[in-house]
């Protein structure tokens, strides 16, 4: 439902239309309240029934995809500018989201964003993930490097900027196929 976000904010800048800005809406408040975990800010992965409630049988999620989260960071973030509503609401999740990839999936050493991993708990990649999962792929790269630079644009906290040069040096220097002007699909590190 991030990518519905994603096309009806495009629709309603391209629109104006009352009725693309209602749906925008609906579908934005619904996306942050059951797509978002309330208690640990990180994007919600697993299987929704239709009525978008987790299954009965419930247990904490093994790990989560930090991608997905700083993913739904920018695009709520754009949605509401797109809209013109007040942004505090949006940008406030927003930012535990980011804050959330930061904590747990960001390499502050070297740069990049893990694949996937722990909800909560061990914040250190190289001690909880097994060296096959030391994974970074191209696309959570590229929605790392958006969702830092608007939420350093949002709070002007250097903690983002921050964090934008070192994902950006990753990037540049790992990520980055020169030779084709491509991105490697995946890097893994030690």
């Amino acid at each position: 439902h991030l990518h519905v976000v994603e096309a009806l904010t495009t629709l309603f800048e391209a629109s104006g239309a009352a009725a693309h800005a209602r749906h925008l809406r609906a579908v934005l408040q619904l996306v942050l309240a059951r797509a978002v975990d309330p208690r640990h800010h990180h994007a919600i992965d697993e299987p929704l029934d239709r009525h978008w409630r987790r299954p009965r049988i419930r247990r904490a999620p093994r790990r989560v995809s930090y991608g997905h989260g700083v993913e739904l960071a920018w695009l709520a973030g754009r949605a509401v500018e797109a809209l013109g509503d007040p942004p505090e609401p949006v940008r406030a999740v927003a930012l535990r989201l980011v804050d959330h990839a930061l904590r747990y999936g960001f390499d502050a050493r070297r740069g990049g964003l893990a694949h996937w991993g722990p909800p909560v708990g061990q914040a250190r990649l190289a001690l909880y993930l097994p060296a096959a999962d030391r994974v970074k792929h191209w696309w959570e790269q590229a929605e790392h490097l958006v969702a830092t630079l608007d939420a350093y644009r949002w709070t002007g906290a250097g903690r983002y900027l921050a964090a934008f040069a070192r994902q950006f040096e990753w990037v540049w220097r790992h990520q980055m196929d020169h030779a084709a002007g491509e991105w490697f699909e995946a890097t893994a590190w030690r």
